[in-house]
């Protein structure tokens, strides 16, 4: 009998115990993976609608001032977002934005789960355009009157998909023609409606899915509402 059929090697392999523990390590950590993203994805989601939706405004008051026409911003409940070049002047008219003389100068829609705010009292409820004037300003335009006036507005995307507290985001437009996002928790220049569903105002107001108000009531103006 030879040496080695004398002292035969180990086999090499693993054991029943060590193989339970590598099966509970990765499923530990693919419950982490899909833990988070189930977290991140409709975040960003939200976010990119948030950047869209800046971009859009920028757009549409940079092309009315560089092309010395008027432009409408359109955010409709259906989620879709489109620019129009108001070519034959017409602006204040019933229908004025986007009918047959018009140019669209872009269409966008809001990302996957994220939804225009409807039902909320004093906001505006994406059924009118936001129109540029050629200086930049933001305008709302009585149809009935033919009068356009400059305007503040309060967008607000909210994605349900998101905790209570973390859902919405706002971008607000002002009657000047600043555009600006807001920080997450904070209220912007104008604070009778924003985006932080759980915090106690200085009034001792609260806001709910961002416009409804428990015990404070909204100042009379117009509020875009997504």
């Amino acid at each position: 009998m030879s040496k080695n059929q004398r002292n035969p090697r180990p086999r090499k392999g693993v054991t029943l115990i060590e193989l339970m523990i590598t099966l509970v390590i990765i499923t530990m950590l693919m419950t982490a993976v899909v833990f988070t993203m189930s977290s991140y994805i409709p975040k960003q989601r939200l976010l990119d609608t948030v950047e869209r939706i800046e971009q859009d405004m920028n757009r549409a008051q940079f092309e009315a001032t560089s092309r010395i026409q008027w432009t409408c911003l359109e955010i409709r409940t259906d989620g879709t977002i489109s620019i129009t070049l108001d070519v034959d002047g017409n602006h204040g008219a019933v229908g004025a934005c986007g009918n047959a003389g018009d140019i669209e100068l872009d269409t966008n829609t809001m990302s996957s789960g994220v939804s225009l705010v409807l039902g909320c009292a004093n906001t505006f409820q994406g059924d009118e355009p936001i129109w540029f004037d050629t200086a930049g300003v933001p305008r709302e335009c009585n149809t009935a009157a033919g009068i356009c006036s400059a305007q503040s507005y309060q967008v607000v995307i909210s994605n349900p998909d998101l905790s209570s507290s973390a859902r919405a985001r706002e971008i607000e437009l002002s009657s000047s023609g600043l555009i600006q996002s807001i920080t997450f928790g904070e209220q912007g220049f104008d604070t009778s409606a924003w985006a932080k569903t759980s915090k106690i105002g200085s009034g001792g107001w609260r806001i709910v899915l961002c416009c409804k108000l428990l015990s404070k009531s909204i100042p009379s103006r117009r509020t875009l509402a997504v």
